[in-house]
């Protein structure tokens, strides 16, 4: 086992002439974490995951993350970004892609124009079928009851 900056290294040589290998790396701050996993076997194989949020949030908020997970063949990543476009207007948007860059979307957006008001909106694109739109309107007003 050794450790260097931000990274654990284990390895290990089984009798059975397999020889295995693990790194794993952390980081965060006040704004971020990255935090990763890489198992290491056989002949130059692989099976990795990682992690990484961040709040890029200034005067208005903004925070994206992500979730990796690699194995011989495959990848599959989930996104997922929050953006606050202004001070009642949010965007939300969660996507996974897989490998050859295959790629389903979901992304809403939330306004509230009064403090008795908001408005939905989403629209929805998996592939392989046609795009879903929704949307909705709500009015809280204490007088509409």
């Amino acid at each position: 086992m050794q450790i260097l900056k931000d990274v654990l290294l284990i390895g290990i040589n089984l009798s059975l002439g397999i020889d295995m290998h693990v790194r794993i790396g952390h980081k965060h701050d006040k704004k971020s974490v990255d935090s990763s996993i890489i198992f290491e076997y056989g002949n130059k194989k692989s099976i990795s995951t990682s992690l990484r949020l961040k709040n890029k949030s200034k005067a208005l908020t903004s925070i994206t993350a992500s979730l990796s997970l690699a194995y011989p063949g495959k990848e599959i990543v989930i996104s997922n970004d929050l953006t606050e476009n202004n001070k009642n207007d949010f965007t939300h948007e969660i996507s996974i892609q897989t490998a050859n860059n295959i790629r389903s979307a979901m992304r809403t957006n939330l306004r509230r124009p009064s403090r008795t008001e908001y408005e939905v909106s989403t629209d929805i694109q998996v592939v392989g079928m046609k795009r879903v739109s929704l949307a909705g309107q709500l009015n809280i007003d204490p007088k509409n009851f």
